[in-house]
């Protein structure tokens, strides 16, 4: 039997019933990709905090080097190692704010809102109001 012809001669009960079980397999289907998207967003976001950690732990090594590097060279121009180290701190503060602003900017790109299953049910949605707007025309 063609599937027009199935629906013609099924009862209420039973279009009722392939309507919710269409319905139930949709919004499972939706949520499916709903997860699918966030676990890629994750992926994305980890990999982006990895590679922001791994930056930081170089540079705090780097910083370390570089800051008795320069306390050692300061002692031929400024005597006290006190004013030394002060400098010092002083100038990694603010380049360590410079970084860490940085990065948190880069985070925030990151998109984590399951975008194209937000869209997908927006659709739905909409095809079913236009469904249910054309049978209340009838």
């Amino acid at each position: 039997m063609p599937p027009a012809q199935s629906l013609r001669d099924a009862s209420p009960g039973e279009l009722m019933s392939r309507v919710f079980r269409d319905l139930d397999t949709l919004l499972r289907a939706e949520v499916e990709l709903a997860k699918l998207e966030l676990v890629e967003a994750s992926k994305k976001a980890a990999a982006r905090l990895a590679i922001l950690v791994a930056g930081a732990v170089l540079g705090l090594f780097a910083a370390g080097m570089l800051s008795a590097t320069i306390v050692v060279a300061l002692g031929l121009l400024i005597g006290p190692l006190w004013i030394r180290l002060l400098l010092m701190t002083a100038l990694l503060t603010a380049l360590s704010a410079v970084v860490v602003r940085r990065g948190i900017l880069k985070l925030r790109e990151t998109e984590l809102a399951p975008v194209r299953a937000i869209e997908e049910a927006e659709r739905t949605v909409a095809a079913l109001q236009s469904i249910n707007e054309s049978d209340e025309h009838v």
